[in-house]
């Protein structure tokens, strides 16, 4: 999901430090507004297979 930018990518936990956590914290704001977006022309497309096919483009 993190290629849609609507996810972030992964912080492998030997590399988590409280600094990559916050600043991981603060860009999640940034992303909520491209998820609604997505959501949006997911749920105005007709069947499942539009869904998947906007998930995986």
């Amino acid at each position: 999901m993190a290629h849609l930018g609507v996810a972030q990518p992964p912080i492998a936990q030997p590399r988590l430090t409280a600094a990559k956590l916050a600043e991981a914290i603060d860009r999640a704001a940034g992303i909520a507004s491209v998820a609604a977006e997505l959501g949006g022309r997911v749920r105005a497309e007709r069947g499942e297979h539009e869904a998947v096919r906007q998930l995986v483009k």
